[in-house]
C-alpha cells in the first residue's frame, strides 16, 4: 500500500465517521458542532491529498535524521542546565507518596523518595 493510499483510506474513513456521528447528535450541541467542523476538515484534508502526488507525500512524511525523535524526548547527549538561582532538577521526581505508583517505570524499581 502507497502512503498516498493509507492517507486517502485513512481520512475517507474519518470523513465517513465523523459524517454518521453528526448525523446522530441533536443539531446545535456541542457533539453535533465538533463532528460537523471534524468532517469538513477531514475533508479538506481527502481533497488535498487526492490532489497530491506520491513524491510530495514522501518528503512530508520523510523520517527525521538519526537521533532525532518526536517521541523521546531526552536525548542521551543533551543535558538540561537551569538557569541562575533555579533549584537544581532532581534525579528523580518529587512525587507525595500516593502517587509513587502513577511514576514507577519499573516494578521492581525502588519507592520514589526512600
Amino acid at each position: 500500500m502507497t502512503i498516498k493510499k493509507a492517507l486517502l483510506d485513512h481520512f475517507t474513513t474519518a470523513h465517513d465517521a465523523h459524517a454518521q456521528a453528526m448525523d446522530g447528535e441533536p443539531e446545535g450541541t456541542r457533539s453535533h458542532a465538533f463532528h460537523k467542523s471534524m468532517k469538513e476538515s477531514c475533508g479538506n484534508d481527502l481533497a488535498a491529498c487526492s490532489k497530491s502526488d506520491e513524491s510530495e507525500l514522501e518528503k512530508a512524511l520523510r523520517p527525521l535524521p538519526e537521533g532525532l525523535s518526536v517521541l523521546t524526548p531526552n536525548h542521551p547527549h543533551l543535558r538540561a542546565v537551569p538557569r541562575a538561582g533555579q533549584q537544581p532538577i532532581p534525579e528523580r521526581p518529587n512525587v507525595p507518596q500516593e502517587f509513587e505508583k502513577l511514576v514507577i517505570v519499573d516494578e521492581d524499581e525502588e519507592r520514589v523518595g526512600a
